[in-house]
């Protein structure tokens, strides 16, 4: 069954002019819902010296009776846009924040599955630089003088755990291949958004 999806005309330059007043400051405006999938704006501040207007927008749906969100903020910039040009830079934004918040969603369910350890950069010990090959560049590393040491091994606590994670990535790019995540209240919601974003 297909789910319904209810897309709500916002008068932008209206909302602006309220903040003016100081009338609805803060409130959420809905632009579009479809089963538990919802997409709001708040407006957040307005540059007087810019003549900016800035908006967040809040994406909202549930997996598993957990709530999940996404976030993003967007510029208008009055004297540059017009509301034509605000609304494709949001429909594009938008296509964005849905992109990116699934994709989020399955990187997590994928590192699930993987049976390969993730190494991170904080933890790195001489044991790890023995396994990536790297001792050498660590003897090398402490007969440096003392305040020279840290950024160092900084940069070689990230290489290392990148050679580590090799093995890590193959198998998580292996899983992502086919997506385990599909929301279908964030499916219509994109489909809706790419669709006018393209006849704009």
């Amino acid at each position: 069954m297909k789910l319904a999806l209810r897309k709500e005309n916002v008068d932008w330059l209206k909302i602006i002019n309220m903040m003016f007043k100081k009338e609805d400051w803060g409130k959420r405006y809905t632009l579009y819902t479809s089963g538990d999938a919802t997409v709001t704006a708040t407006m957040r501040s307005f540059d007087f010296e810019l003549n900016e207007a800035v908006f967040d927008l809040r994406l909202s749906f549930s997996v598993n009776d957990e709530i999940h969100t996404g976030w993003a903020s967007i510029h208008y910039r009055l004297k540059n846009f017009s509301i034509e040009d605000f609304e494709m830079h949001l429909k594009k934004k938008l296509v964005s924040l849905i992109t990116d918040t699934e994709k989020k969603i399955n990187i997590t369910l994928a590192k699930r599955k993987v049976k390969a350890k993730e190494y991170f950069y904080w933890n790195m010990t001489e044991k790890h630089y023995k396994e990536a090959g790297y001792s050498d560049a660590f003897d090398k590393i402490k007969e440096l003088p003392e305040e020279l040491q840290d950024s160092i091994i900084e940069s070689l606590n990230d290489k290392t755990a990148d050679k580590l994670n090799e093995l890590f990535l193959k198998e998580l790019n292996e899983i992502m291949k086919e997506p385990m995540f599909i929301h279908e209240g964030l499916s219509s919601i994109y489909m809706e958004v790419k669709q006018n974003e393209k006849s704009i």
